[in-house]
């Protein structure tokens, strides 16, 4: 995705005048509005100074405007290979690599782009994204191998112990070389004009800002300095987030607990609601239960025995038997058969045809 914002540039110079002017941003996914502060070099200093700055003048306009004519030139000519970025994080690590080799590894510690972090393929954008999770600030560093100043500002400047410690406990610090692809594409969108040069982003009403840019050759200490009144400026946006992201945090616990405690008294309810349906359920078992047990001794050939011996005609001593195959029903209760079988263990599942047999006939 290509973004396109214009973006608010503020230079001011070391004296205190301020220019205000527009540029572009492309190939980001994030939108930077950019506020910036520009330190230039000071003015010559003396009457050496002032000699030795006039009489190189004519040799470095002459320099510059032939270099800036066969940049010109050669665009025409060739397609700049940097415009082709393939491997941003391979870019970064890179440069890294080169860097210790070169300088030595007492520098803040660099931030890595990885893919596995976001599904943007810019380290810088991985980096901006992580800044503005973790609400912390964006120290951007653009290094211009073949510049004068580069060497003395990473010895110096970077390899320096407070400086060191400064950043790497108050911000995440990139950086890249504007010679590889990934260098040159932050480049051409934080636009910087002379190199050292870096960077200052932080997170203001919900967008990556550029709060500073300063460019040229500047010592720790100044560096320091210049970055703590920044950040004590910006501070107040971090504050506001941070608030606000508590509060939304706050919220949505608030919401999750609520939901939790929903949740718990619906278990609550069902649980209530189980027990008595299985209750009901055993009662139901109970009663069918007794049901089958009070059909069951109503089969029982003895409640037959009784029936009979209660009717009026029934003779004092007697036998119930069937009429074919003859058979005498075993249904009085005696000591031998306190519980006389069943109909149907006896064998009579129908209509059976059954006599009543005075024994004293």
């Amino acid at each position: 995705m290509t973004l396109t914002e214009k973006i608010a540039i503020v230079n001011t110079e070391m004296s205190g005048t301020y220019t205000t002017g527009t540029t572009k941003i492309t190939e980001t996914e994030e939108t930077l509005i950019m506020m910036v502060f520009t330190v230039q070099p000071r003015s010559p200093q003396g009457i050496v100074q002032w000699s030795y700055y006039i009489l190189t003048f004519p040799f470095r306009f002459l320099y510059s405007t032939l270099l800036d004519i066969f940049r010109f030139a050669f665009q025409f000519l060739r397609v700049d290979p940097r415009r082709n970025v393939t491997d941003p994080v391979g870019d970064v690590t890179q440069f890294i690599s080169l860097y210790n080799e070169k300088y030595g590894a007492r520098h803040p510690v660099f931030y890595q782009g990885s893919y596995s972090h976001s599904h943007i393929s810019v380290p810088l954008f991985q980096a901006l994204n992580d800044a503005k999770q973790e609400l912390k600030f964006l120290l951007v560093y653009l290094h211009g191998k073949d510049h004068q100043d580069s060497d003395g500002f990473c010895r110096n400047t970077l390899g320096n112990e407070d400086l060191i410690r400064f950043v790497d406990t108050s911000m995440l610090f990139w950086a890249c070389d504007t010679n590889s692809p990934e260098g040159y594409r932050v480049s051409q969108a934080l636009r910087e004009n002379r190199y050292p040069f870096l960077a200052l982003i932080v997170l203001r009403q919900s967008r990556m800002t550029v709060v500073a840019r300063i460019e040229g050759l500047i010592e720790p200490g100044y560096l320091i300095n210049r970055l703590e009144v920044l950040m004590s400026d910006n501070e107040s946006s971090l504050v506001a987030a941070r608030a606000d992201r508590e509060e939304r945090n706050f919220n949505q616990s608030l919401r999750q607990q609520q939901d939790e405690a929903y949740q718990e008294s619906l278990r609550v309810d069902q649980e209530k609601e189980r027990k008595k349906r299985e209750e009901k359920e055993q009662e139901l078992r109970e009663l069918e239960k007794q049901r089958r047990m009070k059909k069951e001794h109503q089969n029982m050939l003895q409640y037959l025995y009784y029936f009979t011996f209660c009717h009026d005609d029934c003779p004092d001593d007697f036998h119930i038997v069937t009429n074919f195959p003859r058979k005498t029903l075993p249904c009085e209760p005696t000591s031998d058969n306190p519980e006389p079988i069943s109909f149907e263990k006896f064998g009579l599942r129908k209509n059976e045809m059954l006599f009543v047999q005075d024994n004293e006939a």
